[in-house]
């Protein structure tokens, strides 16, 4: 168990900013209630070193923690480290030193300096997914492989959500798509606008793994052993270990395949989404963001050659033409009547 995890774990044991991000527990994930943990430990860690205090700090010990870690972090590891500080002051109601001025003059020094973009998951869009499920064997693994793949890209699913899928959440539509409940977390209840839409080629996969393995309720994505379906559900790394493994299979370049992550088929199906014309309002909705600007940071890698003629299909060939083709979400767009040329009706 790491420190961080130690001080959240043991009441009796912890320091005073511990005891503060406790009061996170059960308001939020528990995935990020330890990462807040573990970076405040990380600036408690560098501040008794420095002879500096942690908790509660001022605008010049955050700024030289801040001076501290640019170098060798990037500028999103950075503001994960402030809004840690950040959370715990606030719990505690003692004054933010996130927003001194010092801070602001440090972060922008950094990031001017040394700052790096962020690294993004390399995008793992229709042609390269068609690649790696070529590549899948057609036993209970490779059924697995195909499962994962095309749920999660027809989903826009994290790594987390995909793993929570639940067999009760599935639901064939007359039209021969699909869509699944997402959920966000174990205890969250149905929520209709958390739907994630299926292809009718996806639904037939769904549809053939739940035939193979006979399951009728809990996880969608199980655990396999030796060939033989487990009772829980596959470990999120799973995920991340599948893609690699596919990727390997097909012969992907190694430069692609090591920045291929479960995050990846997110990445590539918004990708696709937005070079097929769709509306960044529509990819929000389809990705169950919140912002248009989270939107907009994964377009941002999209290749868009704006000179080139636009086809008249979208992105990823002729299945793509029926993704996520559901009434209840996608319809197809209306197309104008082309103008009648002049003197046409003459």
């Amino acid at each position: 168990m790491r420190g961080s995890d130690k001080a959240m774990a043991q009441p009796e044991a912890r320091p005073g900013w511990a005891a503060t991000l406790a009061r996170m527990e059960g308001a939020y994930a528990p995935s990020s209630v330890q990462a807040y943990a573990r970076e405040f430990s990380r600036f408690a860690r560098w501040c008794e070193a420095e002879g500096r205090c942690a908790f509660p700090a001022d605008g010049e010990t955050v700024a030289g923690y801040v001076s501290h870690s640019f170098p060798s972090c990037a500028r999103n590891t950075v503001v994960q480290r402030l809004r840690a500080i950040r959370m715990a002051h606030r719990l505690g109601e003692l004054p933010d030193p996130t927003y001194a001025v010092p801070v602001q003059l440090a972060f922008r020094r950094g990031r001017r300096e040394h700052g790096r973009p962020a690294k993004q998951a390399y995008g793992l869009t229709a042609e390269l997914r068609d690649r790696l499920l070529a590549a899948c064997p057609s036993d209970l693994l490779g059924l697995r492989a195909q499962l994962i793949l095309r749920v999660g890209y027809d989903g826009l699913l994290r790594r987390s959500e995909l793993i929570r899928l639940q067999v009760e959440g599935f639901e064939r539509l007359p039209d021969g798509t699909g869509r699944v409940q997402v959920r966000r977390a174990k205890a969250d209840d149905p929520d209709p606008r958390n739907m994630a839409y299926l292809s009718i080629a996806t639904t037939e996969v769904v549809c053939a793994w739940l035939r193979r393995t006979g399951l009728e309720r809990g996880p969608l994505v199980r655990a396999l052993w030796r060939g033989q379906v487990l009772p829980g559900a596959a470990d999120v790394r799973t995920v991340n270990n599948t893609i690699r493994l596919a990727a390997r299979r097909a012969g992907v370049e190694p430069a692609i395949a090591r920045r291929l992550t479960g995050h990846s088929l997110r990445v590539g199906a918004v990708q696709d989404l937005a070079a097929s014309g769709r509306s960044l309002v529509e990819i929000l909705r389809a990705g169950r963001w919140r912002h248009l600007s989270t939107v907009a940071h994964y377009v941002q890698g999209a290749p868009v050659n704006v000179w080139a003629e636009r086809a008249d299909t979208p992105a990823g060939g002729p299945e793509e033409k029926r993704l996520w083709r559901s009434a209840e979400q996608w319809a197809p767009r209306a197309v104008r009547p082309a103008k009648a040329a002049d003197g046409a009706g003459d």
